[in-house]
């Protein structure tokens, strides 16, 4: 029996630009910084539109540099003026909360390596419960780079402090299902010096920064 196509939108939350990938400001300056973040969203934003089973894609700002966004047939843009990644996540399910959804997935930026294919991958892996989540960990362990919800409020997010171990711990304290991914392109993200020297040594990633401006090298 084939199962019905769940209806999954994925939350992108977008820091201060020019206060973003700050870890980084001893070998890249604020604006070899802007621009490697712009990279990365634009990046992310293609790779989401391109899955299948993702419906929509909500853009949760504190500044109106992405109104442009909405005349992306899948993107919704809202703007939220307070700090931090666990309010903008709030401010989507607010709005998640008057929608037809089965499920969300919270993306951070900084994941180069994830795939179209990866993401239909784990939106297909939540077909196989009724309630739960599915977490993907930073590579260190102390974060979460992926978070998938069904339903989309399930459990309330801890972002910016060791989240990988609260998320856990939320879901256990509420008797939540959880399933752990640790596939490397979903656990790789850019937080520091080294981040970005080992990604330069995959693929043609030392051309592209070199085409965007980075001026960075190994």
């Amino acid at each position: 029996m084939v199962k019905p196509k769940l209806k999954i939108v994925a939350i992108v939350p977008i820091k201060n630009l020019r206060n973003s990938k700050s870890r980084l400001s001893s070998i890249l300056d604020p604006f070899e910084r802007m621009v490697l973040v712009n990279y990365f969203f634009d990046l992310t934003i293609k790779k989401l539109e391109k899955s299948s089973l993702i419906s929509e894609i909500l853009v949760i700002s504190n500044t109106e540099n992405f109104q442009h966004l909405s005349n992306h047939k899948k993107i919704t843009n809202i703007t939220d003026h307070r700090e931090g990644v666990n309010n903008a996540i709030s401010t989507a399910d607010s709005y998640l909360e008057t929608q037809n959804i089965d499920a969300s997935l919270v993306i951070p930026i900084d994941l180069p390596l994830i795939s179209s294919k990866d993401i239909n991958d784990l939106c297909e892996i939540s077909n196989d419960f009724s309630n739960g989540v599915i977490i993907c960990p930073s590579k260190r362990y102390d974060g979460t780079n992926i978070l998938l919800r069904k339903p989309h409020n399930i459990i309330k997010t801890h972002y910016d402090n060791n989240s990988y171990y609260n998320h856990l711990l939320e879901a256990r304290f509420r008797n939540v299902f959880v399933k752990q991914l640790t596939d490397p392109n979903l656990t790789f993200d850019i937080d520091t010096k080294e981040d970005l020297v080992s990604l330069m040594k995959i693929g043609n990633w030392k051309d592209v920064f070199k085409k965007i401006g980075i001026k960075f090298s190994v």
